[in-house]
């Protein structure tokens, strides 16, 4: 799961630098934080990639399916390499020293973007006060206030539930219900 997301940023983070850029390779500037990773696009398949990743101290890390028809791999420094490395040195020459290489197309060194999370503000829904299942004033007969989800003290940490799938599954055992009568119209027939 950890590795389809990381190579689901790093995707997203080679489609718009490979649009944006019309270089063979960007070399990096000393004001960002960088990784000990590098997108590199290679001619010439996984093997070909192993091979470079290998001759130039990077651990070969897999393909990144961007479904672009270019062939892009994901690169590491291996440790001993690191640990040769300057720890504030933007690594620019390793990046040159990829773009010498006769397959390589493109090479980019990932850049550590740091995630901002934004400030909580009270939904615009003209309908949410009638949602008293997600914040309960007491909108609802005036009882049973706070019994809701408690998802406010989440928004205000900045959490807005993007990119998050719920799934409910009902075992049908109270039908009675009628929120649930409706959903189970066909088994009310079978169980009278």
């Amino acid at each position: 799961m950890m590795s389809i997301s990381l190579a689901l940023v790093f995707v997203v983070h080679v489609i718009i630098v490979v649009e944006s850029s019309k270089t063979k390779g960007n070399v990096v500037q000393d004001s960002e934080t960088y990784t000990k990773s590098w997108v590199v696009e290679i001619d010439g398949g996984a093997e070909m990639a192993n091979k470079i990743a290998a001759e130039n101290g990077f651990n070969y890390m897999g393909e990144l399916h961007i479904g672009s028809g270019r062939k892009f791999y994901h690169f590491q420094l291996t440790e001993s390499e690191e640990k040769a490395m300057k720890t504030d040195s933007p690594f620019s020459a390793k990046t040159q020293h990829l773009l010498s290489e006769p397959r390589v197309g493109y090479v980019e060194q990932q850049i550590l973007r740091p995630r901002v999370r934004k400030s909580y503000s009270v939904p615009t829904d003209p309908l949410f006060s009638t949602q008293w299942n997600v914040l309960n004033t007491g909108q609802f007969d005036g009882q049973f206030i706070g019994n809701d989800l408690n998802v406010e003290p989440a928004w205000i940490q900045g959490y807005s539930g993007c990119n998050v799938t719920v799934a409910v599954v009902d075992d049908g055992n109270n039908i009675e219900k009628l929120l649930v009568i409706c959903t189970h119209c066909d088994n009310i027939v079978t169980l009278l």
